[in-house]
């Protein structure tokens, strides 16, 4: 929380620092944060924080049951939209094993409709 600058329109919460890592490093219009783990839920007065500052807020967690689990809890408790990388695990997986560009051609058409939702 203490690295967000707040000058970005969109902020993703995902499910790693090495996701948060490689989203940074994709260079899209938008800040990223990782809980301590997709199990541990942001308390809601930091979203509500979050709901203020950034026009949209979404999550981005692992493709796996507690990925899939995390992001309807996320969607219930504070009516964030939620997405999952769909051909790896997570973003981190998918950079190590088909690169960056395999990655942003699957990734930014999927930000890009949620962040337009």
């Amino acid at each position: 929380l203490d690295q967000l600058e707040y000058n970005l329109p969109y902020l993703v919460i995902c499910s790693s620092l090495k996701d948060a890592m490689c989203l940074k490093g994709m260079g899209y219009n938008l800040e990223v944060i990782a809980p301590d783990s997709e199990n541990t839920m942001i308390k809601p007065h930091i979203i509500q924080h979050f709901k203020k500052k950034y026009k949209k807020v979404i999550t981005l967690f692992d493709n796996d049951d507690a990925g899939k689990i995390a992001i309807k809890k996320y969607s219930s408790m504070y009516k964030l939209d939620g997405m999952i990388f769909p051909t790896a695990k997570d973003i981190s997986d998918g950079m190590k094993e088909n690169g960056f560009k395999y990655v942003h051609n699957i990734l930014q058409p999927l930000l890009k409709r949620i962040l337009n939702k």
